[in-house]
């Protein structure tokens, strides 16, 4: 522990030497104080990414308190529109901290049931959902959701 210290503040004064010679910074005292805020912000980002795709689910634009809550119905089975709205990189899967029902395999058991299919397909409860429209998806059904 002291060696990563002692390192660390190496680093922060090294840090805070090009810096001054730069003229980006005024004081040390400001500085460091930038540099806590930076790496505290930067801890915060590697924490809430899992996986190379996947981003901070504080940046997804849906909001989930303004969007009505879409049910599939168990008698006239569709799946929701806005899963095609805006462009198809804008949707991209990440890992969020909840884990409910997939909306594809919550259409194909509603589809199932209405076809009289017996066993019903299981419903897969995945911490993965779309960035663009908030649905929880399995990783095998995220690309038949979103094609039209």
């Amino acid at each position: 522990m002291p060696m990563w210290l002692h390192c660390l503040d190496v680093c922060r004064i090294n840090s805070y030497i090009i810096s001054k010679e730069k003229k980006l910074v005024g004081n040390q005292k400001n500085f460091v104080l930038d540099w806590i805020v930076a790496l505290n912000n930067r801890a915060q980002f590697i924490e809430t990414q899992r996986t190379r795709k996947a981003v901070a689910s504080l940046t997804s634009p849906v909001d989930p308190r303004k969007e009505k809550r879409f049910r599939i119905s168990s008698t006239k089975p569709q799946l929701p529109s806005h899963r095609l709205l805006g462009e198809k990189k804008d949707h991209v899967e990440i890992i969020t901290k909840d884990q409910k029902g997939c909306s594809y395999c919550k259409y194909l058991r509603a589809v199932a049931k209405l076809n009289g299919t017996d066993p019903l397909p299981t419903l897969a409860r995945p911490q993965r959902k779309c960035l663009a429209c908030g649905d929880h998806l399995c990783r095998d059904h995220f690309d038949p959701f979103h094609a039209p």
